[in-house]
């Protein structure tokens, strides 16, 4: 009966979330007929064609109608200014973003929950205050600010990191997986894996802060309740080592919040690698999407933000069979 909940609770939040991609776009002021044509001298008729060949002389119901026949069978749509179907145009940036995601996300749980059960272990310490400080001071800075700071002393000043893009002006390596760190390395191309791990630096540091500083709150807060609990005290008065009872009973206690709000976290790098990726020129459909808002690229944009709410709805899935394996009374 839980797992059913879920899965229902997993379909209505896609619906619910075409419905609202699709009625904003559509009242976002501007015509992409226009945007299109721009200073081009066309007929009246010729302007009537087009929007006919974009189904945008239907009504908006049976615009939305038709949008959700063709999602439910795979078919976003054609892309207003690429020509082509949108599933192909999200494709080709989509290895970027999953790149730079990963990234960003392993960074953000190697810095956040050890730091977390560091500062957990110390409450009210110097180390304790400095970490809590810090985890403020990320949670508070803006990607965008972030990112320009990072950039100004990374690549402007100390020339050490590439300011934008993907890879450098040389080849990439052999497609295989369009994962250029994993590709590099069946390639068996140190070089091109050096240079296209200068170019991921900045932009997923530049994700991976924010989320850092959060899971290192949840995780202090998660191991400071689990060391008050009576089995904490009672396997510390028989002499167990510190550091047992951290891996065996405080650790696997304190990651089930962790574990939920790390998928809450990961699908918010979606929306945020937009910002990210335009400032860093990251070719991933963040960037896309930005411009594609402002070419009135209907098709792409609600396929774009459509993808982003089925993987974040997948990791809050994800986050809530992990929590269950984690903590068994809540399925129960």
């Amino acid at each position: 009966m839980w797992l059913a909940g879920r899965v229902s609770h997993l379909l209505s939040v896609l619906f619910g979330t075409s419905i609202a991609v699709f009625a904003m776009m559509w009242a976002t002021p501007g015509d992409p007929v226009q945007v299109m044509l721009a200073d081009q001298r066309v007929t009246p008729e010729q302007v009537t064609a087009l929007r006919h060949e974009m189904g945008l002389d239907l009504s908006l119901p049976s615009r939305f109608a038709s949008f959700l026949w063709r999602a439910l069978h795979g078919d976003f749509g054609r892309s207003f200014f690429h020509h082509r179907p949108v599933i192909g145009v999200i494709a080709e940036r989509l290895p970027a973003t999953i790149e730079l995601t990963l990234a960003a996300s392993v960074i953000a749980l190697l810095i956040g929950i050890p730091l977390g059960l560091y500062a957990g272990t110390r409450p009210g310490r110097p180390t304790d205050r400095i970490a809590s400080l810090g985890s403020l001071v990320g949670v508070s800075m803006p990607g965008f600010w972030l990112g320009l700071v990072l950039m100004l002393i990374f690549s402007v000043t100390l020339h050490l990191l590439p300011v934008s893009g993907r890879m450098g002006s040389g080849d990439e390596p052999p497609a295989v997986t369009h994962l250029l760190l994993l590709d590099s390395v069946l390639a068996g191309r140190p070089d091109m894996f050096a240079t296209a791990l200068r170019h991921l630096i900045l932009p997923s540091v530049t994700l991976a802060l924010p989320m850092a500083a959060v899971l290192m709150q949840v995780t202090r807060t998660a191991v400071i309740d689990v060391m008050r609990a009576d089995y904490i005290v009672f396997a510390e008065a028989k002499g167990l080592a510190r550091r047992r009872i951290l891996l065996l009973h405080v650790l696997k206690n304190a990651l089930a919040p962790a574990v939920s709000v790390a998928a809450i976290e990961i699908g918010a790098m979606l929306g945020g690698n937009m910002i990210v990726e335009t400032i860093f020129s990251w070719p991933g459909v963040g960037r896309l999407v930005v411009q594609a808002i402002f070419d009135r690229n209907y098709p792409l944009v609600q396929a774009a933000v459509l993808l982003y709410a089925v993987f974040y709805a997948i990791l809050n899935f994800a986050a809530d069979i992990l929590y269950a394996l984690l903590n068994p009374r809540v399925a129960a």
